[in-house]
């Protein structure tokens, strides 16, 4: 760990599954950041222990889980973290973990903390207060070709792409994965940020990453395929895939732990007038400019809302 190592919390309920531990194992030898499990047992009760029924400080990974025995409660325990991350591969059986934890999680954001959702703990999102509307596709899906994000321009110059370039971002190409998008609603205060692309498909209307802000928080929300349990298979093509993942992966953990880089709705004056300048800084050919072309009717006039 350097000293300017972001210190993510990564959430667990109970043992870490085999993805979990991939994941966290991932994080741990990715220079900038420095990864302890915290268990949400010691969130929702006040004891600062690691996950329940956890004996072997294996399981709770990278050297036992934070913060020990006898250290504060749940908000003091999220309070050491620059970000939290909750990674979640299998369907929830019962309850949602994230609900009996809420409050401390709302509170953490609301003094400037950031929470990335990936894969299926996107689904839990309006258990917490930045949002009402939960993703309405949480199911599974069979991959028959290369499939990923699509950003939206507007948000090129987001952490998350800060080592990749263009838009699209295809991040896995075969199994069955979950799928955990917005299609038929949009979330109620979410700032899509990213869609899905599939081999040489764009399919803008799948929405799988989002953006909340909290008072001074950040949340992102991602549902695209980014699993780190399974070996890549050889190729090379197999191998650019998860070097997108760990890159996009990593610059999402980046965007909520620096607390200004994850965007949200515009919501006031202010916020209109930064995006604006946004806007006006790119230019007319950068991201979010004035488009070159505009539809015309055959007849008379079209309330055309870009001038």
């Amino acid at each position: 760990m350097t000293a300017s190592s972001s210190r993510v919390g990564l959430l667990t309920d109970g043992n870490l599954s085999d993805e979990q531990r991939a994941a966290a194992e991932w994080l741990a030898s990715h220079d900038g950041f420095a990864v302890e499990t915290v268990g949400f047992d010691a969130l929702g009760s006040g004891n600062s222990g690691g996950p329940s029924g956890s004996s072997d400080p294996g399981d709770t990974a990278l050297g036992g889980s934070y913060p020990g025995p006898g250290v504060g409660d749940g908000r003091e325990t999220l309070d050491r973290f620059d970000a939290l991350w909750w990674h979640r591969l299998a369907p929830l059986a019962g309850r949602d973990p994230l609900g009996g934890v809420a409050t401390a999680i709302d509170a953490y954001l609301a003094d400037g903390g950031g929470l990335l959702l990936t894969l299926r703990a996107l689904a839990s999102v309006d258990r917490l207060a930045v949002e009402s509307v939960p993703p309405d596709r949480v199911d599974e899906e069979s991959l028959a070709e290369p499939t990923g994000v699509l950003w939206r321009s507007l948000y090129a110059d987001h952490p998350a792409l800060e080592s990749l370039d263009g838009l699209r971002h295809p991040l896995r190409s075969r199994g069955t994965v979950p799928a955990v998008r917005y299609e038929r609603v949009l979330p109620e205060r979410g700032e899509a940020l990213a869609s899905t692309v599939r081999g040489d498909t764009e399919v803008p209307g799948e929405v799988t990453t989002v953006s909340w802000r909290h008072d001074n928080g950040a949340v992102l929300g991602l549902g695209a395929p980014v699993l780190f349990g399974d070996a890549p298979a050889d190729g090379d093509e197999e191998a650019a895939l998860a070097e997108t993942r760990d890159r996009l992966v990593a610059g999402c953990l980046r965007g909520v732990a620096i607390r200004d880089g994850t965007p949200g709705r515009p919501t006031d004056a202010a916020d209109l007038r930064r995006l604006r300048e946004r806007v006006d800084a790119a230019g007319a050919d950068g991201p979010g400019g004035r488009p070159k072309y505009h539809l015309t009717p055959p007849a008379n006039w079209l309330n055309d809302p870009n001038g």
